[in-house]
């Protein structure tokens, strides 16, 4: 039973940075946590309805936390500090309350609904494109012309999104996002990102994107949560040299280790976006390096 994947559900709206961060995380470390990552589309402002929180932050005189002066101050600095950390090229909107308050995500989120339920397949690609719009080019994701852009550069063909996008409009669809939202809630979400993790019939549920290495925790991850990765993840996109106990081991086939095991620096590429860890395989990783392409395994 050791290759079971366990189920992960990972409940988004495209509103939340949090969220991106979160989705490409869990992108790249499905399968070193072995798991069954599900997508699960919700509408944020459906959950503060549900929940009451809207109303509650209406009596409060309260608005959104990066519409807040002090808030965005913070939270804005916060946000370039993961950006950088995970890899993610997240840039804040100029518009911020345009963005969140007058435009929201009601009809992207809808169309992701149609797409989990008809391409399923497809439903990353499309949602990271949606992000990149939104959360580092600054564009548009609620015109029709705007998500068709979003699903074809996704790889669908003009045909399939405009399909997608009219499926939008029907009852199903609509259905669809309300129940995925009303499930979150009833698995406790008040905010997203929300994680639900399912082992041993029973439900774990987090909140936030900062939760990710308490998650790690929870599955048993040989990597114990991701401090023995992270030189892999606070670098940028260029060569960075990292001080490791290293040893030799050529690609192909399964020959001994050669070279003696020391202290010695090891270029190593960081991670671009959309990019999945590999599978290790007896604790290897292939890695591009000076000398070429080698395994490298922890001392």
């Amino acid at each position: 039973m050791a290759g079971l994947r366990r189920k992960l559900e990972f409940f988004y709206d495209l509103l939340s940075p949090y969220c991106w961060l979160s989705f490409e995380v869990l992108c790249r470390y499905r399968n070193i946590w072995n798991i069954n990552l599900q997508l699960r589309p919700t509408f944020l402002a459906g959950i503060m309805k549900d929940t009451g929180m809207e109303e509650s932050v209406k009596d409060a005189g309260n608005l959104w936390p990066l519409l807040v002066p002090q808030k965005n101050k913070y939270l804005s600095q916060e946000l370039q500090y993961m950006a950088k950390f995970y890899q993610v090229p997240l840039v804040i909107p100029k518009d911020l309350r345009g963005v969140i308050i007058d435009k929201g995500s009601l009809d992207a989120m809808r169309f992701l609904c149609s797409v989990e339920m008809e391409n399923p397949e497809m439903l990353e690609k499309v949602s990271r494109e949606l992000w990149m719009r939104i959360w580092s080019q600054d564009e548009d994701i609620t015109e029709p012309k705007s998500i068709l852009i979003a699903a074809e550069k996704a790889g669908f063909s003009e045909e399939q999104a405009e399909f997608l996008l009219k499926k939008c409009s029907t009852e199903e669809v609509k259905k669809k996002l309300r129940e995925t939202t009303t499930a979150a809630c009833r698995h406790g979400a008040f905010g997203l990102p929300t994680i639900v993790f399912n082992v041993n019939k029973k439900s774990h549920m987090f909140f936030g994107s900062d939760k990710l290495e308490l998650l790690a925790h929870l599955i048993g991850s040989s990597d114990s949560g991701l401090k023995r990765q992270a030189s892999f993840l606070l670098k940028d996109r260029s060569w960075e040299t990292l001080e490791v106990m290293w040893e030799w081991i050529p690609i192909s086939g399964n020959e001994s280790a050669v070279g003696q095991r020391d202290t010695s620096p090891l270029r190593a590429k960081s991670w671009a976006v959309g990019v999945e860890k590999p599978l290790p395989s007896k604790a290897f990783w292939s890695l591009e390096v000076p000398a070429g392409e080698y395994a490298w395994r922890w001392g």
